[in-house]
């Protein structure tokens, strides 16, 4: 089961580390004792917009019924949502592999932050005519290169081994943040954004 919480562990960070890259925050991050991870995103004024984004095929009244002021900035916002939901199973991947190997990954993604990704995909090919076909597969090459910086993959392996550490294996937001603080994190992002 210990390598079961490490695998989510890291799952998790990626998740984290995207979120802070896209500009929100977390306020709480824990493995849970059946394996699984529980993640809770401060999306802040974004959060109406993001679950209408996410769930658009299930409840497409959701994004139908927001204000136009509101869709316009879906795109942007889409684009940032799909890096985070995509961020975990890469960064499972990478510690499970140790490492890229030559830019060249197998990533698993599945559950509910695949149908996420995919709900965002179709949401921007039916608004937009030029949506990319490999949107996807662009923004997985995306989070990969940039979890690749060296500084980078440090915070979040130092993230994770944070959550592991705990003895609830649970981090608040004060937690995260000053792992990410002291792992320059914010400091290395800033050269990206």
């Amino acid at each position: 089961m210990l390598e079961q919480y490490r695998k989510t562990a890291f799952h998790e960070s990626g998740h984290i580390a995207m979120t802070y890259f896209a500009e929100y925050s977390c306020q709480e991050v824990e493995v849970l004792v059946s394996g699984d991870g529980k993640t809770i995103m401060n999306y802040g004024n974004d959060l109406l917009l993001i679950s209408a984004i996410t769930n658009c095929i299930e409840y497409p009244e959701m994004f139908n019924n927001l204000p136009q002021s509101t869709k316009l900035s879906s795109p942007q916002v889409a684009y940032k949502v799909s890096l985070i939901l995509l961020a975990g199973s890469i960064s499972e991947s990478i510690h499970l592999n140790n490492g890229i190997v030559d830019g060249d990954m197998e990533v698993e993604l599945s559950g509910p932050d695949l149908i996420r990704v995919q709900n965002i995909d179709k949401l921007l090919s039916s608004i937009f005519k030029n949506h990319p076909s490999d949107f996807i597969q662009d923004n997985m090459q995306n989070v990969m290169m940039t979890f690749s910086i060296p500084e980078i993959w440090n915070s979040i392996s130092v993230l994770a081994e944070a959550i592991l550490n705990k003895e609830d294996m649970k981090l608040t937001r004060q937690e995260i943040e000053d792992v990410l603080l002291r792992t320059d994190y914010f400091e290395h992002i800033k050269k990206y954004m």
